[in-house]
């Protein structure tokens, strides 16, 4: 419930009473007591006060002025009272079936044009035919509900179809407001078919990113991701909210990009207690429960246990994933450079990945950078990454490869910087295939990573920077891979919501681990891992870790894969493992310990 009472108009001195009971005692009461509340309450007052109950109760605006007496049930009371009290800034993922469109969309954008008329409103879905019925239905509702109406005749028209200056599903409805913006009151758009320019809303509600149609289109939801990027540009100058609602559908689908981000706080609802095919449904009847499962055997775990990484249809599993906090002792470096097109955003990133290999064979993300540059800021980059690993202990040979795209006029550039600053070392050519077809393909390149993730033969830094986890040693994180154990766990330990089955799990790092304290001990602190952390194009910082790891997890469907590209061109340079000319001591365990 709102700290604050809304919808403020309908006060007047006849229910002062009842606005005191919405703010300090309607929002303690369970589901038994507010349906007994109700119940009480209806002989004792007027359209004012019922008013004042729509504005500040989202379930009896549903459940009683808006006739929706299917939800009637306490997960679903739960469910409202919680979006309610802190709807913006949240990633809403609920189980199919389970009214989140209902809750959200529905029952939330027509509270939150009774208590504010002047509102602008835009309803965002992955396609224009997605998005149109969420308007369709509040504009059928708000021209059939005579309740509605009755008692928010101040808001709603009487006769909406010839009385509003516009009402279509097409450009969108506009209620009783003073002011005359060149918006509606709610507009639905598609955000790759209809987003529309030069409009501002106040409030945009995201419902279905992604449905069962798309997530079978990587490019498709490629689009989705960008143009959600994009649609940023639809709020105002002020603060514009945002209501995000959605059902999973696949392990990499724009949920996942947005979940791995942290650009929002999720909520999620499994359709069981446990998020388990096992466990108790929270709404559905079990016989219902027992239906889905049978009948929806492919789907049921990303649609009804939002735990879509059981599914097959990403390139790489994250349970592949391996870390490593200190530096092998011996290396072969390979520096791959994959340049961008330019520094506009939509242009792709610049990704230089530094890659070395260790004696047995296993590869290792050592360094690097992602984000849009001139190509003089690619040159001082690919220059200060080779002398810095010419120069670290252990490193027998480095290579410069240069991905061939453009690369005859960024070679004519970079041989005059080497000439004027009297600096030189041979940059391989790697030839390169951009049309998504054929031997040379980026799909076929990235996917020779494969192998290697899969045998545990390539490794990735355990320390990471992470704004929401550091603060700890060097503002440092460590991460990990949330297992099956885990969840089990978790699951008989009551852990309520614990994350699904391969999520990436952060903690903050606390001080050195085991095996770098024994680096620190024996004089071999160049060994030691530290986050990848850098700033981009506009001054923000990010990790290549996380960068590699949002990438690797998303393909085919991430908006952005330079890196994980750039890192597979180590297998154009035919990278050989060093040389162990003398015993090296053995080391400790890769897996962090702290």
């Amino acid at each position: 419930m709102p700290k604050e009472l809304r919808g403020t108009r309908y006060m007047n001195s006849g229910n002062d009473w009842l606005g005191h009971f919405i703010t300090t005692k309607l929002p303690f009461l369970d589901f038994d007591g507010t349906l007994d509340f109700y119940e009480e309450v209806e002989g004792l007052i007027d359209e004012t006060g019922r008013a004042l109950l729509n504005a500040n109760d989202r379930y009896y605006l549903l459940v009683s002025t808006l006739h929706r007496k299917d939800a009637l049930h306490p997960w679903l009371f739960e469910r409202c009272r919680e979006v309610e009290a802190d709807p913006d800034g949240h990633l809403d993922l609920w189980a199919r079936y389970h009214y989140k469109s209902t809750i959200g969309t529905f029952a939330g954008i027509i509270q939150e044009i009774i208590v504010d008329p002047e509102i602008k409103i835009a309803v965002l879905s992955c396609k224009d035919d997605v998005a149109k019925p969420f308007l369709k239905q509040i504009k059928m509702e708000l021209e059939a509900n005579d309740d509605l109406k009755r008692t928010h005749s101040d808001v709603f028209y009487q006769n909406p179809r010839t009385e509003s200056p516009k009402w279509s599903e097409k450009e969108g409805i506009t209620v009783k407001r003073r002011g005359n913006p060149k918006e509606c009151t709610l507009e639905a758009y598609g955000l790759v078919d209809g987003m529309p320019t030069g409009r501002h809303f106040d409030l945009l509600d995201y419902d279905d990113l992604v449905t069962e149609k798309l997530v079978g289109n990587p490019e498709m939801i490629q689009k989705v991701t960008i143009a959600w990027e994009l649609s940023d540009n639809l709020g105002t100058s002020k603060r514009t909210r945002k209501w995000h609602w959605g059902t999973r559908y696949s392990f990499a689908d724009t949920y996942g990009v947005l979940i791995d981000r942290g650009s929002l706080k999720e909520r999620r609802y499994a359709a069981t207690i446990d998020g388990t095919l096992k466990g108790l449904p929270v709404f559905l009847t079990q016989d219902k429960w027992d239906d889905v499962k049978t009948a929806q055997q492919s789907t049921v775990n990303a649609q009804m246990l939002l735990n879509p990484l059981a599914g097959t249809e990403s390139t790489f599993r994250t349970r592949m994933l391996r870390h490593y906090d200190i530096i092998p002792a011996v290396l072969n470096v390979y520096i791959l450079c994959d340049p961008s097109k330019g520094r506009g955003a939509r242009s792709d990133r610049t990704a230089i990945a530094v890659v070395g290999l260790d004696a047995a064979g296993n590869k290792y993300l050592l360094d690097g950078v992602r984000h849009r540059m001139k190509l003089s800021e690619r040159w001082g980059i690919i220059k200060k990454l080779y002398r810095k690993w010419c120069e670290h202990p252990g490193v027998q040979m480095v290579r410069v490869g240069y991905e061939q795209y453009g690369m005859q006029t960024d070679l004519e550039v970079i041989e005059e910087y080497m000439q004027r600053e009297g600096i030189f070392f041979e940059i391989e050519e790697l030839n390169s295939s951009r049309d998504g077809s054929g031997k040379h393909s980026k799909n076929d390149r990235i996917e020779r990573l494969e192998p290697d993730l899969n045998r545990g033969m390539f490794y990735i830094p355990a320390v990471v920077y992470h704004p929401d986890f550091g603060g700890g040693h060097q503002n440092s994180s460590l991460w990990d891979v949330w297992s099956e154990k885990d969840h089990q766990f978790a699951a008989e330990s009551g852990m309520v919501n614990n994350p699904a089955v391969d999520t990436i799990i952060y903690r903050g790092m606390q001080g050195p681990t085991r095996q770098q304290r024994y680096c620190e001990a024996t004089f071999q602190t160049h060994r030691i891992v530290t986050a990848l952390k850098h700033r981009d194009e506009r001054g923000d910082l990010y990790d290549l870790t996380r960068a590699f790891i949002e990438e690797m997890r998303l393909h085919p469907f991430a908006p952005h894969d330079d890196l994980i590209d750039a890192v597979s061109r180590v297998y154009d340079m035919e990278p050989k493992a060093p040389v162990m000319y003398e015993t090296v001591a053995a080391e400790p365990t890769i897996h962090p310990d702290s």
